[in-house]
């Protein structure tokens, strides 16, 4: 019933986490698509019993790619470091089964320790239900045919989750789940929370003030310097 999409560069120490927990009944496949990996993403990948393609780098071209190979009816786009919770698939049939919803996401949750993250998870999950917008690192899920209707993924360097979101929701009903994920706190580690928080608030205001994506991952890029094989979150 369900294909899972992840898009990934540098993920083999994730995707060693998140595979196994991903191949439970219900799932038809998971496919790894990789933006040009140095590491040994792809192997890993393949050994855990993934399908493995290839595509140039942007996870916009990385997940429009997954989703027009996906052979199920559903599809839930996943980053390479976060864990979806007991019982998703169900869940996801469920949630895609109600009249005139398009598209749907899980709460965010955050594997790090900390008061901080907390109030980070709160805001984002208040700010998710109040405008209906879910985020990649919810885990965000669609019908494959609702998808293609409406241009499937943007091919944008930068929010090709919201832009997806976007266009689902011209179309129908966002739908969250009360079940959360667990998503790395790498980012907050490495960054740090204010510096991370001030990165995601402001590229995601730029956006919807129209600004050109292209500049918007440029600034962004200052701000969170891309790691290589960032070590995982405890």
């Amino acid at each position: 019933m369900l294909s899972i999409v992840i898009p990934v560069l540098n993920e083999e120490i994730q995707l060693r986490r998140i595979l196994p927990s991903l191949l439970v009944k219900g799932v038809r496949e998971v496919i790894v698509v990789d933006g040009g990996s140095v590491d040994a993403t792809r192997e890993v990948a393949e050994h855990l019993g993934a399908r493995v393609m290839r595509s140039l780098p942007g996870r916009g071209v990385q997940m429009s790619l997954g989703a027009r190979a996906a052979q199920a009816e559903f599809i839930l786009f996943l980053h390479a470091d976060t864990l979806p919770p007991q019982g998703f698939v169900g869940e996801i049939v469920r949630l895609l089964g109600l009249s005139g919803v398009t598209v749907g996401a899980f709460r965010l949750g955050i594997d790090l320790r900390g008061a901080t993250l907390r109030l980070v998870e709160a805001v984002a999950n208040f700010r998710c239900k109040l405008f209906r917008s879910p985020y990649g690192d919810q885990g965000i899920f669609v019908r494959k045919e609702v998808l293609a209707a409406v241009g499937g993924v943007p091919q944008i360097p930068l929010l090709e989750d919201v832009g997806m979101v976007r266009r689902l929701k011209e179309e129908g009903q966002v739908t969250l789940s009360h079940l959360t994920v667990k998503t790395s706190g790498r980012s907050w580690q490495v960054y740090g929370v204010l510096r991370t928080t001030t990165a995601n608030f402001s590229t995601c205001m730029g956006y919807f003030l129209g600004i050109q994506p292209a500049r918007l991952a440029a600034w962004r890029r200052k701000l969170l310097p891309p790691q290589v094989n960032p070590t995982p979150a405890p």
